[in-house]
């Protein structure tokens, strides 16, 4: 029964949708667009979550009404925190850190009293299998953590490159 009202509403959420002249993305099922001149509008849904963002105010209005007459959602107002992002709203335009998701991964690994220096990692080195990990599914985990970590932190990718090849020997 769950099941079948949840197909109901992902029609009549699509049919709202397509009643606005959105498109599905070709990259991202997940991502709707609406293009009209210059302006834009952006839907990106993720579970029972969605995000609206774009250009023409009025549009967005529009449709935040329609989506609640439709599905009956509710506007939680400005993006504050998303899958781990947490948005700031500037004048300038918007930040977003994942400070509190790499906290929680600070204490996960257990490393919430050591002191952190500033040590990049040496490149041209090869670096080989040792041992084998006291626990390789904590440190699998902690990998994929950090490759989405590498979101808004681009300058330690090839850090996390590195040591996610050994994923499969853990």
């Amino acid at each position: 029964m769950a099941i079948l009202c949840l197909l109901v509403l992902l029609v009549m959420g699509l049919v709202t949708l397509l009643s606005f002249s959105f498109r599905q993305s070709q990259y991202n099922p997940s991502l709707f667009f609406h293009t009209f001149a210059s302006d834009i509008v952006l839907l990106l849904v993720y579970v029972d979550d969605i995000i609206i963002t774009g250009i023409d105010c009025g549009l967005i209005t529009k449709l935040q009404q329609q989506l609640h007459r439709t599905l009956h959602m509710k506007d939680l107002g400005q993006l504050t925190y998303f899958l781990a992002l947490e948005v700031h709203h500037r004048p300038h335009g918007i930040f977003m850190n994942q400070h509190k998701y790499i906290q929680y991964l600070i204490t996960v690994a257990g490393l919430e009293d050591i002191s952190f220096v500033d040590t990049p990692m040496e490149v041209h080195v090869k670096y080989r299998k040792g041992g084998l990990l006291e626990d390789p599914t904590l440190y699998r985990s902690l990998i994929g953590s950090l490759i989405y970590s590498t979101t808004t932190r681009p300058n330690i990718s090839y850090v996390v490159h590195q040591v996610s090849q050994f994923m499969s020997s853990s």
